[in-house]
């Protein structure tokens, strides 16, 4: 409860609902606009056909891994998956009272998939895990795509990059 400076006691559900009335109020009046958040689209994978079987392309993009510095973690040549250790990304602190540390790791993905016509196509991806740290424990959020703006976001862009590069090493 609260009381204003003219002596009348108000409770906090007073508060509550008389917020919710003034923005319908300001909605309907036109005077305030509500925008619902959509997900933004996941950035698509970056796909290079390759006039060679599948096996010779598994170990191409093995070597253009390598050549990129990245650690592989998996790789099962009779699934066409090669993916990278994760790499340790941005970091950035939330809160003062009970801080939580919000840790991302970017993991590189290809799956190599044959043609009927002799040929491999290679789907490169790249994947980022947020691990959030606080004094209440460890929360490891499940690998999601980053978003489309990736290749132009600063930060994102970096790691895309090398996703590209890797691209132009199976060429």
């Amino acid at each position: 409860m609260a009381m204003r400076p003219n002596g009348v006691v108000v409770d906090a559900m007073s508060w509550v609902i008389g917020g919710a009335v003034v923005c319908a109020t300001l909605v309907v009046a036109g005077c305030m606009t509500v925008t619902r958040l959509q997900p933004e689209e996941p950035a698509p994978p970056i796909e290079v056909r390759i006039s060679a079987p599948a096996a010779e392309v598994f170990r191409r993009t093995l070597s253009a891994f390598a050549a990129e510095g990245l650690t592989v973690a998996q790789a099962e040549e009779s699934g066409g998956v090669i993916a990278s250790a994760p790499i340790m990304g941005e970091g950035v602190v939330v809160g003062a009272l009970d801080a939580t540390t919000m840790q991302t790791y970017l993991i590189y993905r290809a799956n190599i998939i044959p043609a009927a016509d002799g040929t491999s196509i290679v789907k490169l991806s790249l994947w980022i895990e947020i691990h959030e740290r606080s004094s209440r424990g460890v929360v490891v959020h499940p690998e999601t795509p980053p978003a489309a703006n990736c290749p132009t976001h600063p930060v994102c862009g970096q790691a895309w990059s090398r996703l590209e590069r890797i691209a132009e090493r199976l060429r």
